[in-house]
C-alpha cells in the first residue's frame, strides 16, 4: 500500500493524516458518520470550500479530495494587528457561508458529534476554526478543513474561535500587555462581526460566546492530554473575556 506524504497538524489524528495524490486518507474517528454526512451535503448543496468525501479505503480510512494551497497555523501577519484583523474577518465571511451552507442539514440516525459545543442554538459549527484549518491561496481563505469536529449549537461558536485562537488577547503571564492586547482584540472583533454579519445583539453577546468558547477548549484540551499549564492559560482567559467584555466591544 502506498503510504503517501504524511501531513503535519492535527489534535487528534496527528502523524496519521497521509495525501495519497489528489486524495487524503485519515483514520475513521468517532464522529466518522457525521464527518462524512456533512461533507456530502455540502457537496450537494454546492459549497465548493470544503474537501469532498469520496469514500473509505481498502484500509478503512476515510478519503476526502486534497484542497490546494497552503495551511498556515501561525502566519506571518498575525504579529500585525490590523492586518490580522483583516485576515480575521475575511475568514469569518468564509465560516458564516459555510454555516449558512448547513443550515438544511439534517444528521442520519445515531450519527454523534465528537463533543458538544456549549450554547443553545440550531447553528451547525465547524467546531475547529482558525487558521490551522484555512486552506490560502495568496491571502484569501479559499476552504476549512478537518471537519470531524462539526457539532449543532450557538452560531457564535464558530466566529469565538477566530478571535479567542487567532488574535492577540489578553494573557495571564503578559500583563504589561494588557492595554495593547485588549486593543488587538478589539479589532478582531469588530473585523469578524463585520465579516461574520452579526446582528447588534449578537455583538453585544459576543464577549460572552468567546468565554464559553474558550471553557469549552479548556475542557477539551485536559481530556486530550494537552500540557496542564496551556489548559489553565485558556480558562484564565475565557474568565477575563466573562468579566470583560465591555472592554472590547
Amino acid at each position: 500500500m502506498d503510504d503517501g506524504v504524511r501531513l503535519s497538524g492535527g489534535s487528534f489524528n496527528a502523524g496519521l493524516v497521509v495525501r495519497i495524490g489528489d486524495t487524503v486518507r485519515r483514520p475513521r474517528g468517532a464522529a466518522a458518520d457525521l464527518h462524512a454526512a456533512v461533507l456530502l451535503h455540502l457537496e450537494a448543496v454546492g459549497f465548493d470550500a470544503a474537501p469532498r468525501f469520496l469514500g473509505i479505503d481498502d484500509a478503512g480510512r476515510q478519503v476526502l479530495s486534497f484542497v490546494e494551497g497552503t495551511v498556515v497555523a501561525d502566519p506571518s501577519w498575525q504579529t500585525d494587528d490590523d492586518a490580522n484583523a483583516t485576515a480575521l474577518g475575511r475568514l469569518a465571511a468564509l465560516v458564516r457561508q459555510a454555516q449558512d451552507a448547513l443550515a438544511g442539514f439534517t444528521p442520519p440516525d445515531g450519527a454523534a458529534s465528537m463533543f458538544a459545543i456549549p450554547g443553545p442554538g440550531t447553528t451547525w459549527n465547524h467546531a475547529d476554526v482558525g487558521y490551522h484549518n484555512a486552506v490560502y491561496r495568496g491571502d484569501d481563505p479559499v476552504a476549512l478543513i478537518d471537519w470531524e469536529a462539526v457539532a449543532v449549537g450557538d452560531a457564535l461558536y464558530d466566529p469565538a474561535s477566530l478571535v479567542a485562537m487567532c488574535a492577540r488577547g489578553p494573557r495571564a503571564d503578559r500583563p504589561d500587555e494588557l492595554d495593547e492586547r485588549v486593543a488587538a482584540t478589539r479589532a478582531a472583533i469588530g473585523a469578524v462581526a463585520v465579516g461574520f454579519g452579526m446582528t447588534e445583539a449578537e455583538l453585544a453577546r459576543f464577549p460572552v460566546a468567546i468565554a464559553a468558547m474558550l471553557e469549552h477548549a479548556a475542557d477539551v484540551w485536559a481530556r486530550i492530554g494537552r500540557p496542564p499549564e496551556a489548559v489553565a492559560a485558556l480558562r484564565w482567559k475565557a474568565r477575563w473575556f466573562a468579566d470583560h467584555g465591555d472592554r472590547v466591544r
